[in-house]
């Protein structure tokens, strides 16, 4: 030892001497022996037995792997994000719609297209083909601003899963085909570009109040209010997407919601056809939704 050719000692029995070489392994073997050594000496002098010592041993705390979940805040986020879309989306496709329709009207295009298709037909061809040209450019633009946000780190994307993504879209494709056959029927009463946006007002007045109510409850929790419009057709696409996201809207009513949204679909392709097929022909000024309806009938 003296001349420094050791390998490991121990001192006291208690402290350890290695030398420059000692191999990492036998340090650790000489420490648990000595920790063993330790114990039992304690448990003698305790007057524990061998079984009590392995009982204490062998106790240790139990460890349970808790599943992920996802953060409440983050998704309320995105379903904010995603509202704000829905809205915008709604909108600016309508307006395709209203603008094409008068168009259609004002040129006397349409006399030629109803002379080989029924008017709901053309109607629901609308809807379904702009829609689907809506969704592709919300996905489009959704996905590349991810990518565009989580390639350059400007700030933290929420993670969120496939299931409120189906939410969102969801919603759009409802709220959509409601809308966007409104507006088609706004588009059908009158003759003139200027007189466009008088006709979609109502549409548009009952958009916006879906979309405040859920962006001012955004931090408010689940209020009375969104609560309930939730539920009715026209403003349910805004509302009920931050509810669900949220967690506060029980099944019952999600299935409620959708099914009302679904009867007032069809509810305003059948009435909004009519009106649709009545107003489409009729040229020279504002056309009244009663005068609409009389002429289908004829």
């Amino acid at each position: 030892m003296l001349d420094g050719d050791v390998d490991i000692g121990v001192v006291g029995g208690a402290t350890i001497v290695d030398g420059p070489g000692t191999d990492p392994q036998l340090t650790t073997l000489v420490t648990g022996v000595l920790a063993t050594t330790g114990i039992q000496e304690r448990a003698d002098a305790l007057g524990l037995s061998p079984a009590d010592v392995a009982q204490l041993l062998g106790s240790g705390p139990q460890v349970d792997e808790l599943e992920r979940v996802e953060d409440e805040e983050s998704k309320t986020v995105v379903a904010f994000i995603g509202t704000v879309l829905l809205f915008i989306s709604i909108v600016t496709y309508g307006q395709w719609i209203l603008i094409g329709v008068v168009e259609e009207k004002s040129s006397r295009v349409v006399e030629v297209v109803l002379g080989a298709v029924r008017p709901r037909h053309l109607l629901a061809g609308k809807v379904v083909g702009i829609g689907l040209l809506g969704l592709a450019q919300l996905l489009l633009i959704a996905g590349l601003g991810v990518a565009i946000v989580r390639n350059t780190d400007t700030f933290d994307v929420p993670t969120v899963g496939v299931g409120l993504v189906l939410i969102v879209v969801g919603w759009f494709l409802l709220g959509f085909a409601f809308f966007a056959s409104g507006f088609a029927v706004a588009g059908s009463l009158v003759s003139r570009q200027e007189d466009a946006q008088n006709a979609s007002f109502p549409l548009t007045l009952v958009m916006l109040v879906g979309y405040f109510t859920a962006t001012s409850s955004l931090t408010g929790g689940d209020n009375p209010v969104l609560r309930a419009l939730s539920m009715i057709p026209p403003f349910s696409p805004m509302t009920m997407p931050l509810r669900m996201a949220a967690g506060t809207a029980a099944l019952w009513e999600v299935v409620l919601a959708v099914v009302l949204m679904l009867g007032a679909i069809v509810l305003m392709l059948r009435i909004g056809g009519r009106v649709y097929s009545g107003g489409l022909l009729r040229t020279g000024g504002k056309v009244k939704v009663r005068e609409a309806l009389r002429a289908a009938e004829r």
